[in-house]
């Protein structure tokens, strides 16, 4: 199934178990000869419980406009994601990054505090990779903190329209969506996050350039520890990756020294404003871009496939009623002699149950 079926097939169970009002045993009967109707026998046990789900979802939108609104925003806005994104464009744009007196200190280089949270960003996401990995992570997970941001938030938005309707199965709805469904939501988010990352850099290094077209920076140097023969080897290191990709050179150490604040007022930034984009983009956009690609490839999968397992007795039943096909179950009693009542009241369990 999709993301969609699944919600749908999900809702309906909801109020299918046991059936609640708006609901009745009459209109789960109604949702299932007509999901036959209309496909057939031969359809796929998915595409039957999908139809069935889209014919009583929409049944029970028209008895109680609630239960639309509560299956509607469990859908998302994608309009909401590129507002984010679009005021993640225009924090950066309004960043000071150069800061005050027009100058570039290029030991402390505008974005260096960018380049370092981002590198601490990649740094956690290797360990809960490594995490993830062992063995006792991949039988119980634990829940992150936009797993939680997540379910909490559509269990007080259902809460809410459950107690002022009346309608408890809308809760119950709401915890299954957000438990099965946490796997697609963080993977969303986490998309979401990563191009808003990229979106800060591109508006804080587009207010770099653009304020650097109306003003003159300068940049230069001052430290009271380092010596010029220093500065000249943690630039060497710091740009080198920006150095091998443009194929600049870095000033000698006689250049470095006459870019000392002290001593003058620096030269022209223009060409440590390049090597600084170079930077960023090799350590913020480029690695925050296919982190954000890779994280929506992983949505789009799991929305097109959704892991919903069928493997319960509302499903089985279900698709056994479709298919006509009963189901053997067999008691082996232990120890005990299972009186013929009993096993009358035993039967009627059963097949209530399954």
């Amino acid at each position: 199934m999709n993301e969609a079926e699944a919600r749908r097939v999900l809702l309906v169970r909801a109020f299918e178990t046991p059936p609640s009002a708006p609901w009745s045993e009459a209109d789960a009967a109604w949702a299932s000869r007509e999901a036959l109707q209309s496909l057939g026998e031969q359809e796929p046990p998915q595409a039957l419980l999908a139809q069935r789900a889209a014919l009583a979802s929409a049944r029970l939108g028209e008895r109680e406009p609630a239960i639309a609104h509560v299956l509607s925003a469990s859908q998302g806005r994608a309009s909401l994601v590129w507002a984010f994104l679009l005021l993640a464009v225009l924090a950066g744009l309004a960043l000071d990054a150069v800061g005050s007196g027009e100058r570039i200190n290029i030991l402390a280089p505008p974005f260096a505090a960018l380049i370092a949270w981002n590198v601490a960003v990649y740094a956690v996401l290797a360990v809960r990779a490594l995490r993830r990995h062992r063995p006792e992570a991949r039988t119980s997970p634990p829940a992150g903190p936009v797993q939680r941001a997540i379910a909490g938030w559509t269990h007080a938005l259902a809460g809410r329209v459950a107690r002022r309707r009346k309608l408890p199965a809308l809760a119950a709805f709401a915890r299954d969506w957000a438990l099965l469904g946490s796997p697609l939501h963080t993977q969303r988010v986490a998309c979401i996050l990563h191009g808003a990352a990229v979106a800060i850099a591109i508006g804080a290094l587009a207010s770099l350039y653009l304020r650097g077209l109306a003003f003159e920076y300068r940049a230069g140097w001052d430290s009271t520890f380092l010596s010029v023969e220093q500065v000249h080897r943690v630039l060497s290191v710091a740009l080198w990756p920006a150095l091998q990709l443009t194929g600049q050179a870095l000033p000698d150490t006689e250049q470095l020294a006459a870019l000392r604040f002290s001593l003058g007022g620096g030269g022209n930034a223009a060409r440590w404003i390049h090597l600084i984009a170079v930077t960023v983009g090799l350590f913020v956009l480029l690695p925050r871009a296919l982190l954000a690609g890779w994280a929506g490839w992983r949505a789009h999968h799991l929305a097109e496939h959704f892991p919903l397992s069928l493997d319960t007795p509302y499903f089985l039943r279900l698709m056994r009623t479709h298919s006509g096909e009963g189901l053997a179950v067999q008691v082996l009693p232990y120890s005990y002699h299972l009186p013929p009542e009993n096993a009358r009241g035993l039967a009627a369990l059963l097949t209530h149950s399954l």
